[in-house]
């Protein structure tokens, strides 16, 4: 009688493994799936303040154009206002796009546009630059040691 009833309990405790294993794969996934969905809106809201600070960017060179086109520069002016429509255009075009078809679309556009692209790569690696130094002051410390490590970092990149 004994082994009947090990033999029914057998049965049992796998059956309630199996549910066991199954409700924390699917906990997991629910937090996988909110995790993923929470990095995607960070994304998404980065991606559109991007474009936005983008957007800035094109009506500046627009501006600028207009300068340097009614002065002697009108050649300049002319690849300026070309260089900031092609940015204002981009801007536009990922405006509605989630991150992998941003990622697509600046591929394109590289490909389309690469002097425009590159400008843009530029730019975003300046305010990366100025994000980081906007980081490390706020870590306490003084004024002269970031005089200091500025002046380094200009060093270093003059010569």
């Amino acid at each position: 009688m004994q082994a009947s009833v090990a033999k029914d309990a057998k049965p049992d405790l796998r059956q309630s493994l199996s549910e066991d294993v199954q409700s924390v794969k699917d906990a997991v996934s629910d937090q996988v799936a909110a995790a993923t969905d929470a990095a995607k809106q960070v994304a998404s809201s980065q991606k559109n303040i991007i474009a936005e600070k983008l957007g800035g960017v094109a009506a500046a060179m627009e501006k600028v154009a207009d300068e340097l086109e009614k002065g002697e520069q009108r050649d300049i002016g002319r690849l300026t206002r070309n260089l900031g429509a092609s940015i204002r255009g981009f801007c536009e075009q990922i405006d509605d796009q989630d991150i992998r078809q941003v990622a697509q679309t600046a591929e394109t556009y590289g490909r389309q546009q690469p002097l425009a692209f590159l400008g843009m790569a530029a730019l975003a690696g300046f305010a990366a630059s100025r994000f980081l130094m906007a980081s490390a002051e706020g870590h306490g410390r003084t004024p002269g040691e970031r005089h200091r490590d500025s002046a380094s970092m200009e060093d270093r990149a003059n010569g």
